[in-house]
């Protein structure tokens, strides 16, 4: 299914300009940083919401199946791969219109070939009261695509999916679908209040197949006062719990409210030595008027030490960074890259560096990049926990032992996103080999099966990678598929994400 198609009618809707199907483009689209290839039948690049609808109504004519990608830069995720070989790339980068930032309400409505430096560069071009949230995948990353997967980043609203007010997509028989108050002709607060009317769609349209998201009204965060970085640093592996039962009280009573990373040395600074890294090394933020966080400094000051008297604090402002600036200018102090860059973060400031650091590439930049000339393959692996000392203790213990197991180095974040829970994000780096990339796929899958067997299950997935998440119970699989069958009754939607 997928593999026989109509070049002729695929370049009647968008022009032969518009339209892929040699061996560079699909190549390219077909590699993923993980080491694996699938090869797509062509590349289609929409430019508005009736040419969807058209290649929707010739896919379901001449059974294609269709993959659409925001701007294919979920790195270790897939990147631009479909679910299936000979699938349609239905690439909406094209699609990069920023249709309103409203200044007063603190809103954008975005399409999703929208960068994070895109939106960005036109909040500081317009000298805006407003910021973004950011994530580590650099700046050509999609804001749209990154938040349908549900994934996070480090501002008080790191929570991304959870700043979603609607969404607007075209469904498998070409009917658009447009959520919330965004349903409704003249809804006055349809930017504004999320819930709408009646059932919610917005959940079933994230890391799903029954839609083609096409725009997306997302809260932004009004620039505070002040924003203060705090980062701590811990010598002994056992102060982990320690610092996340402290960090959880002060999220619960809205003393912190960023999302909080803590990372292992391998993962803050990798190879490098450096005396003020610890074993973990935490870094979140408070921010808002002066005062406040002034008072707020004193309470995670006093919350931290409790909890681990031996732990290290730094707090880090404005003029803290600047004077760190200029340190590093004459001196060139080792541990100033990985500050800029969590300060940065904190700040709504998107970066490529995460991704050079991951890479060992200083001069990738995340819009030019391939990953199939690197000779370097990285895998991520993920999953959930309480936010408590005992669950994230054991969430550890069972990875680190898998990876010490196999011979893997394990640079580690856990990030509590919200005041319950963490995330626990792990990779393995590894040869473009065919031994390495069958090893390493081999040890994800085990890992996955171990973490799940015990509770921890990952928060997302991504192309290659489906089949090890787990299924829902009977009956909440059985509503999914139903749900499939009903809104794509032809399975033309990438067949087989999340398992659907």
């Amino acid at each position: 299914m997928g593999q026989e198609y109509s070049s002729g009618s695929l370049i009647s809707i968008f022009g032969s300009e518009r339209f892929r199907d040699d061996a560079h483009t699909l190549s390219k689209y077909a590699s993923s940083i993980g080491g694996n290839s699938l090869m797509p039948c062509c590349v289609v690049y929409p430019i508005d919401e009736s040419e969807i609808v058209a290649l929707i109504k010739l896919a379901n004519t001449d059974s294609l199946q269709l993959f659409t990608i925001a701007r294919g830069r979920n790195f270790g995720y897939g990147e631009a791969q479909g679910t299936h070989a000979g699938q349609v790339i239905v690439d909406l980068s094209k699609m990069n219109r920023i249709v309103e930032v409203n200044e007063t309400l603190a809103y954008a409505t975005i399409q999703p070939g929208v960068s994070q430096q895109h939106l960005f560069e036109h909040l500081q071009k317009s000298d805006s009261r407003l910021q973004l949230d950011v994530t580590g995948a650099g700046l050509d990353a999609s804001i749209v695509g990154n938040i349908l997967e549900r994934g996070f980043g480090h501002t008080d609203y790191g929570d991304r999916f959870a700043r979603v007010v609607r969404m607007t997509g075209v469904m498998a028989d070409g009917s658009v679908v447009k959520t919330g108050f965004g349903g409704f002709e003249n809804a006055n607060a349809k930017n504004t209040y999320k819930y709408g009317l009646g059932p919610m769609l917005d959940g079933l349209l994230s890391q799903s197949n029954f839609a083609i998201i096409t725009e997306m009204t997302i809260e932004l965060m009004p620039k505070p006062d002040k924003t203060c970085m705090f980062v701590v640093s811990a010598k002994d592996e056992s102060a982990l719990p320690l610092l996340v039962d402290a960090i959880r009280e002060l999220k619960l009573s809205g003393i912190v409210n960023s999302a909080v990373h803590f990372a292992n040395k391998a993962r803050a600074i990798g190879e490098k030595e450096n005396r003020m890294a610890g074993f973990w090394n935490m870094s979140g933020s408070i921010s808002g008027p002066t005062d406040m966080v002034m008072a707020k400094k004193r309470i995670v000051r006093s919350a931290l030490k409790k909890a681990y008297p031996k732990a290290s604090i730094w707090f880090i402002d404005e003029f803290m960074m600047g004077l760190a600036s200029f340190v590093n200018r004459i001196f060139k102090i080792s541990l100033y890259q990985p500050l800029k860059d969590a300060w940065d973060l904190q700040k709504g400031i998107p970066t490529d560096n995460p991704l050079r650091i991951l890479l060992a590439d200083e001069s990738l930049e995340s819009a030019t990049i391939r990953t199939g000339d690197y000779q370097t393959c990285f895998l991520w692996i993920n999953a959930v926990c309480a936010a408590d000392g005992c669950s994230v203790e054991q969430l550890y213990e069972l990875t680190s032992s898998l990876f010490k197991e196999h011979g893997y180095a394990f640079p580690v974040t856990f990030t509590a996103i919200n005041p319950r829970s963490l995330i626990m994000i792990t990779n393995i780096n590894y040869l473009r080999s065919e031994d390495s990339i069958a090893k390493a796929h081999a040890f994800s899958k085990r890992c996955h099966e171990v973490l799940i067997q015990n509770g921890y299950l990952p928060y997302r997935s991504g192309s290659g990678a489906f089949e090890e998440t787990p299924e829902y119970a009977t009956g909440t699989s059985a509503l999914l598929k139903g749900i499939k069958g009903l809104v794509d009754p032809n399975y033309t939607f990438a067949p087989g994400k999340y398992r659907i």
